[in-house]
């Protein structure tokens, strides 16, 4: 089980009562607060559009959803217009992840890519 002090003065400053969004935070505060340092939220928000946001080492992207996080395709434009920072935070902190997918992706290509030329 995963805890976090959430104080007033933070549900206030976010509007938020889940629970979710605040262990999402707390997970992701050493990342968040490098990236709030290093890029501004149109820069973030631009980065972001060229990240597959599914990708499931993101599945934390959707606990900053408002609303119901079941349907991917229609929350994940929300979150990355209402909290590019946090959601570029997490991108940072699973970029291993994602980019040894990527490379295991590539790597099924170049072997299926082989297999064709010698036919």
């Amino acid at each position: 089980m995963r805890c976090a002090v959430v104080t007033s003065e933070k549900i206030a400053q976010a509007n938020r009562m889940d629970p979710e969004f605040f262990l999402t935070l707390d997970k992701y505060a050493d990342e968040i607060a490098r990236v709030r340092v290093t890029h501004c939220e149109q820069n973030a928000k631009r980065i972001l559009k060229e990240v597959d946001l599914t990708h499931p080492a993101l599945r934390d992207v959707l606990n900053l959803s408002r609303g119901n996080r079941t349907k991917p395709s229609y929350e994940i434009p929300r979150v990355v217009s209402e909290y590019p920072i946090e959601a570029l935070a997490i991108v940072v902190a699973h970029q291993g992840e994602i980019l040894a997918s990527l490379e295991q992706e590539l790597s099924k290509f170049e072997t299926l890519i082989k297999r064709i030329e010698n036919l």
